[in-house]
């Protein structure tokens, strides 16, 4: 696992095309969960080790505002998930207000299909943009986020 290690106190980590994290996942300080307000992973292939950290990490995150992993190599179902399962990130002022997940996949589980993509619309209260552009995105979870949308 590779750590991202500074600041105890980072507000903002932009690392945007920083090359292939797939063997190695991606660990973000924990100390990071208090602060980090804005993270940019654009075109970091994160791969399934580089989800699974990220996920853990969003899943205890408390202030984050804007998440960019647009180009990542992700299945955004398990981000969504992570996200609509937060109350920080989802109802707290301050909560996430920018996701853009442009150029990943969306792969429904056969179980819960489209549920996550609606909870996480739905449960996101300040979110003010939601970037999907060129995401592979089957219908039912396109609506799904729509209808979510809506019901806010």
């Amino acid at each position: 696992v590779v750590v991202v290690t500074g600041p105890e106190r980072l507000e903002r980590l932009e690392c945007r095309a920083c090359g292939s994290l797939k063997p190695f996942g991606l660990a973000l300080r924990a100390a990071w969960r208090e602060t980090l307000t804005y993270v940019d992973a654009t075109r970091c292939d994160l791969g399934k080790p580089g989800q699974d950290a990220l996920c853990e990490w969003l899943s205890e995150a408390k202030v984050l505002e804007v998440l960019v992993v647009a180009h990542c190599g992700l299945n955004i179902v398990p981000l969504l998930r992570a996200l609509g399962a937060n109350d920080a990130l989802t109802r707290a002022p301050g909560a996430l207000k920018v996701l853009d997940v442009s150029l990943n996949k969306c792969v429904l589980d056969e179980t819960t299909g489209a549920g996550p993509c609606k909870t996480f619309a739905r449960r996101c209260a300040h979110l003010e943009r939601l970037a999907l552009a060129k995401c592979d995105l089957p219908l039912p979870a396109l609506d799904a986020l729509l209808a979510g949308l809506n019901d806010r």
